[in-house]
């Protein structure tokens, strides 16, 4: 009989993603995207869009400076996120060095899009049903990510 215990301790990999001349390999647990988590995923992403925005257009460096201070709290909260939702991934230092934590430092250190785009691959997956328990996942990963996951700058 299936189980959501099960599925909580599963790491599932989604299509591989083509970006930079490279291809990029990402599993995610399947037992972490509920409704809620989704909600609060989305939640966060729309926090994250309006505090740049606002800080961006904020007028005197107080309003500024406060603004950037929940922008940063925010992010950190993304961050948590992906750690929750990311199982494991091929991301590497150095060519065949060992992978790199799934961690807030190593999310800094990769470019924007990608993180997008590891994140789009997994909604897909998870929605789709194409990712497989078996590691061979079908079908080509995408490049572009959608506006609805963009990351911050904000550090």
């Amino acid at each position: 009989m299936p189980s959501l215990a099960a599925v909580r301790s599963k790491s599932v990999p989604v299509d591989p993603i083509e970006m930079y001349g490279e291809t990029w390999n990402v599993s995610y647990h399947p037992g972490v995207l509920t409704p809620d988590f989704e909600q609060e995923m989305l939640e966060v992403q729309s926090k994250m869009m309006r505090l740049q925005r606002d800080a961006e257009a904020a007028t005197d460096d107080r309003e500024a400076a406060a603004l950037e201070k929940r922008a940063k709290a925010i992010v950190k909260k993304f961050w948590d996120l992906l750690t929750q939702m990311i199982a494991e991934w091929d991301v590497t230092e150095a060519e065949d060095g060992p992978p790199l934590p799934v961690s807030a430092e190593t999310f800094q250190k990769l470019p924007s899009p990608l993180l997008a785009a590891f994140v789009d691959a997994i909604r897909e997956g998870a929605q789709t049903g194409k990712a497989t328990e078996s590691g061979s996942p079908s079908g080509s990963g995408s490049e572009t990510a959608s506006e609805e996951v963009r990351l911050t700058s904000i550090s």
